[in-house]
């Protein structure tokens, strides 16, 4: 199910894009395809959409990795909405019923809370794993803010998990 509403990122603050998804890992490069679609049609500047198109595949391997899948017609779902100068992403899944998944997740956000910005809590992560001091949990999510240059957050609601994604745009990365 693919829902669009139009207009330009500045204009428009509602121009959205919500995707329904199977929890297949082969889904997740058409995704990435359609956010960028979806971006470039509303006139960001290809970084942004190819930033924002990592983003959205990130956060859905977790909402795959970790969803509480208990049946075949269960779902993802991928919002994106762009206005008012930033990218908004959101991957809801359903709450898995292993609470170790939260707890990572809350540690993840945690750890890079401990650091001065994404990139010092990315960089100790990385020496952390070459070290094998710890596994990888948590790498996609630090690369978001990291790489995405993106704020963070997470909600629960009717059992179901929401991590989102908030990337402020430069004025150059919406082209003329």
């Amino acid at each position: 199910m693919l829902n669009r509403r139009e207009g330009g990122v500045d204009d428009h603050p509602e121009s959205s894009l919500s995707l329904e998804i199977p929890p297949d890992w082969g889904r997740l490069d058409g995704v990435r395809h359609e956010v960028i679609e979806f971006l470039s049609d509303l006139g960001l500047d290809r970084d942004a959409q190819e930033t924002s198109g990592m983003v959205a595949t990130e956060l859905l391997e977790n909402a795959i990795k970790y969803g509480g899948w208990t049946a075949p017609e269960d779902r993802a779902y991928l919002d994106v909405s762009a206005g008012h100068g930033e990218v908004v992403i959101a991957a809801v899944c359903p709450l898995g019923r292993d609470p170790e998944h939260l707890v990572r997740l809350q540690d993840t956000l945690a750890f890079l809370a401990e650091y001065d910005g994404p990139f010092e809590a990315y960089v100790a992560r990385m020496e952390q794993i070459a070290s094998g001091e710890t596994s990888r949990d948590g790498l996609g999510l630090l690369r978001v803010a990291c790489e995405g240059e993106s704020s963070l957050d997470y909600s629960l609601d009717d059992e179901q998990l929401t991590i989102e994604a908030r990337h402020r745009l430069a004025a150059q990365m919406v082209e003329a």
